[in-house]
């Protein structure tokens, strides 16, 4: 006697059309997660930086957070964006941090004393007064929101 061994094929169309969704799905699920993850690894390089780069990634990881949160800047300088908009509205003190990034990036020199210090208590500082303003669920909201994020990556 012989034994068959029967495998019921699934048409082609039915593989595709899963194929298709669970890519889909998968683009979905990064889209919702893609601040998060620019997030964290926005932190993840300012902690491995050495100082003038940090100055550079503290900066993206500020932008960011404010971009998530609807503070976007779109004709004001650095500087005035931080002067006339944070500053105002969070109490950060974003505009001496602005200051530091530029005096870092631009002069020969390199910071003070004082100007490391200040960055040390701004990393801490900037985060719970602007997330202190939000309930968590609007942090939430705000960062699952994948339009602002596309929007920041593609107005650099």
């Amino acid at each position: 006697d012989k034994v068959t061994l029967k495998i019921e094929q699934t048409p082609l169309p039915q593989r595709i059309f899963r194929w298709l969704l669970t890519a889909l799905a998968i683009a979905a699920i990064t889209a919702l997660l893609l601040a998060s993850l620019m997030y964290v690894y926005y932190q993840l390089r300012a902690k491995q930086a050495n100082e003038k780069a940090r100055l550079y990634w503290l900066y993206r990881l500020a932008l960011l957070t404010l971009n998530q949160l609807g503070f976007q800047r779109i004709l004001k300088t650095p500087l005035e964006y931080a002067q006339y908009t944070i500053d105002p509205k969070f109490g950060t003190q974003f505009a001496q941090f602005m200051q530091i990034y530029h005096k870092n990036k631009y002069a020969p020199q390199g910071l003070q004393p004082e100007d490391h210090a200040f960055v040390q208590q701004f990393v801490g500082q900037f985060k719970d007064k602007v997330f202190g303003k939000y309930k968590w669920w609007e942090i939430l909201r705000n960062f699952l929101n994948p339009v602002p994020t596309l929007r920041f990556l593609f107005s650099r």
